[in-house]
């Protein structure tokens, strides 16, 4: 079974989402995370078209959700971003099936009422709509009576993380409240669950804190580094969909292609395209590690087993990590897709020439790539996957930058062959899988298209018929 993609699960769970705005006195620094994180949201991530809600306010946005037929809402302030979608879209999917109210990062504030921190919350909008539509609970000095939680002795970090929370049945006065308190309380007195994110949903994240000057400068320089370890890591899956191809399209035998090297795919193009004993194949990635292991692979395994092969592989290695553990749904999408019996075929890819080019696509090192290219050939075929689109482009490049490193690449490889045919995504996340000449290279980077966030004002005129318009939408 295939691993679906984030945006799939966004539509099956009925998932909105929500880009929480702030103001630092450094509004340069705002740009930069709302930047990041709308991207992030929207990288490969089609339901995100539909469902975003951008605004200041937890409460409208959840109000803006519940009306527009949402079950859930992700929120995550200006910052904060997903470093493994998949991988959380299964995370929560855990969580849903247990049932929550909210998962979030709880804090025990001491002295003051238990709080949640603003950076990233997940709320059942249902569990929401039965508890009477609660605020979210704005900061106070004035002393309350509130339902005392009841809390582990564990800590996720330091001594104000619990891993849990319960209803203890009492009530205690606290001097003092901070955000998220009538979540928790009302959660507390109802018997909801607040679920504080687990350990496995806390490596999918990231926050860099834009509040906070001395956090947020280490934490950037410590996501450019991440980016560049993403990219330099192992990749021995890849999971991308690849689009149907037409022999009007490109009449076969592949003479030769230009692939990156993460998983099989590059051989999947083989099958469906065709090959001779003169194809060629040019593996060119910017991950050494994921060079190494095709190498590897090409000498040493006999095309049984390939869990058996990465782990053999991995043994044998140093210093060197994947960038994600392989599942079963990994193995099938990178194993998927040969006619004949993929031990039969593997023996015949074995004996065609190949080469590996550790280069960068978004570096001037390509273009000793594409003077390899043939210049008269109408059987060259690229395939790039998502360069152009993934979470180290975006973490790295503005969009401006890499639109036109997008236009440069596609233009020098026009130069050199207008006839060669390209398969992966564009900058503005287009699938690709036309001759070169085809490509539109003028193309903007894609904003976010629909708002769903109604502002506060607004939604207390209509705030009676609000289950109204929920129902009209869920039709």
């Amino acid at each position: 079974m295939k691993r679906s993609s984030f945006g799939a699960w966004a539509i099956r769970r009925r998932v909105a989402f929500g880009l929480l705005t702030r103001e630092t006195e450094d509004r340069s620094r705002d740009r930069e995370c709302r930047r990041i994180t709308a991207r992030n949201l929207v990288l490969n991530n089609s339901a995100a078209k539909d469902s975003f809600a951008q605004g200041p306010k937890i409460d409208a946005m959840l109000s803006s959700a519940f009306i527009a037929g949402y079950d859930y809402i992700l929120i995550q302030a200006q910052g904060n971003y997903l470093l493994d979608k998949p991988e959380a879209a299964e995370a929560f999917d855990e969580e849903m099936e247990r049932g929550f109210f909210v998962i979030c990062h709880l804090l025990d504030k001491g002295p003051s009422y238990f709080s949640i921190h603003h950076q990233c919350l997940c709320v059942d909008l249902n569990e929401w709509d039965k508890l009477g539509r609660p605020d979210f609970g704005a900061p106070d000095d004035e002393p309350t009576l509130l339902h005392r939680p009841l809390r582990s002795v564990e800590n996720f970090h330091g001594k104000h993380t619990p891993v849990w929370i319960a209803p203890s049945g009492e009530n205690r006065r606290y001097s003092r409240r901070s955000a998220g308190w009538n979540f928790i309380n009302v959660a507390l007195n109802a018997g909801a669950r607040v679920a504080p994110f687990s350990q496995r949903l806390r490596h999918c994240k990231a926050y860099l804190y834009p509040e906070n000057d001395d956090d947020y400068y280490f934490l950037m320089g410590d996501q450019h580094r991440a980016a560049l370890a993403w990219c330099q890591g192992a990749w021995v899956a890849n999971t991308e969909e690849l689009p149907p191809m037409r022999s009007t399209e490109f009449a076969g035998p592949v003479e030769t292609i230009f692939s990156v090297a993460s998983g099989l795919n590059t051989y999947v193009f083989l099958e469906r395209l065709g090959f001779d004993r003169h194809t060629a194949i040019h593996y060119i990635d910017a991950s050494a590690a994921t060079l190494a292991f095709k190498r590897w692979l090409l000498e040493n395994w006999n095309g049984v087993d390939y869990v058996s092969a990465v782990t053999r592989w991995l043994g044998e290695q140093r210093e060197i990590t994947m960038q994600r553990s392989l599942s079963d749904r990994d193995v099938t999408a990178a194993t998927d897709g040969f006619e004949k019996p993929l031990a039969d075929r593997w023996k015949e890819f074995r004996h065609l020439s190949h080469h590996f080019h550790n280069v960068d696509l978004l570096t001037s090192d390509c273009n000793k790539v594409i003077s390899l290219i043939d210049s008269n050939s109408t059987k060259t075929l690229i395939w790039w996957s998502n360069v152009f689109y993934s979470y180290y482009t975006h973490a790295l490049l503005s969009e401006e930058a890499n639109a036109a490193l997008f236009r440069y690449r596609v233009e020098k490889i026009r130069a050199r062959n207008p006839q060669v045919f390209v398969v992966g995504k564009s900058h503005v996340n287009e699938s690709l899988c036309m001759r070169v000449r085809e490509i539109n290279v003028a193309r903007l980077p894609r904003e976010l298209p629909k708002n769903i966030y109604y502002p506060p004002e607004l939604l207390t005129w209509f705030k009676n018929e609000q289950v109204q318009f929920r129902e009209i939408n869920r039709r």
